[in-house]
């Protein structure tokens, strides 16, 4: 007996026109899709989506589909032990150089004692679109390292300062690291759960919020490596983000798919 299993491909809508989703800029989706992609999206069993920001979305676009939130494997970052660095981790794209924009322009002159590393390629962006703020904060940026293991390690504090965008990889590494983290509430939109229930998590949305919490790291080197692997963030990066769950989360839905259409066939 044969019982095919159909699988659904991301679709990519390149050069579709934009809208804001639920008045945040960051959050941007297509404003329609081609009558091809409709036709196929109106085909799936289940669609599946990474944050709950898509999932609410399309959600809307297409309810009458069965629409599943399952957040995609991120490999841990090193286990952090501690260290003097206050550090941001950030490749070279738009989100990330807006969100970087607004930490220099209104965080860091209100900490400009505080030693806050930049590490990652972004600082390519700062050179060709702000000089000036390049040159002003050049003995921030560290560019790009070859492993960023040993950053993470090290770290005092990671800081994830998103205003635009959702959750990132490099937010999820944090998490994972089990180091203290000060974020803004858009870093973490779309997890399971409010991160503010994260105890190692700081959420300050606000610039002085922000630079106070910024100037409370305790930067003395210092290994916890202990507390650190049984911090709220380590333990729910393994609750969300593995490798295990998302297999199991995939497995199950796969799962139920295949068993209904075996009982089809049994039935008939």
């Amino acid at each position: 007996m044969d019982h095919s299993v159909d699988l659904g491909a991301d679709v990519q809508f390149d050069g579709a026109s934009e809208i804001i989703v639920n008045g945040n800029p960051g959050m941007r989706y297509a404003t329609g899709m081609d009558s091809s992609s409709r036709e196929w999206m109106k085909r799936a069993d289940i669609c599946i989506h990474p944050n709950q920001g898509e999932r609410a979305f399309f959600l809307r676009l297409s309810p009458e589909i069965r629409h599943a939130l399952i957040h995609p494997a991120v490999p841990p970052a090193t286990r952090c032990i501690g260290g003097s660095n206050i550090v941001i981790v950030a490749s070279n794209n738009s989100a990330n150089y807006h969100s970087l924009r607004w930490l220099l322009e209104n965080v860091a002159s209100l900490t400009p004692d505080v030693p806050i590393s930049i590490f990652g390629d972004v600082d390519a962006a700062f050179r060709k679109l702000d000089r000036a703020l390049h040159e002003a904060n050049r003995n921030r940026f560290k560019g790009r390292v070859d492993d960023i293991a040993d950053i993470y390690a090290e770290a005092a504090c990671v800081l994830p300062p998103t205003i635009e965008g959702g959750l990132s990889i490099k937010a999820v590494e944090a998490l994972s690291s089990g180091a203290p983290i000060i974020a803004t509430s858009q870093a973490f939109r779309g997890i399971r759960i409010d991160p503010r229930a994260l105890r190692n998590l700081t959420i300050a949305d606000d610039p002085a919020d922000f630079a106070a919490a910024v100037r409370e790291v305790d930067v003395r080197p210092q290994r916890l490596s202990a507390r650190r692997a049984e911090s709220d963030t380590h333990r729910f990066h393994a609750a969300a983000f593995s490798s295990t769950q998302y297999a199991n989360r995939l497995g199950a839905l796969a799962s139920e798919l295949i068993f209904r259409d075996v009982r089809k066939v049994e039935t008939k």
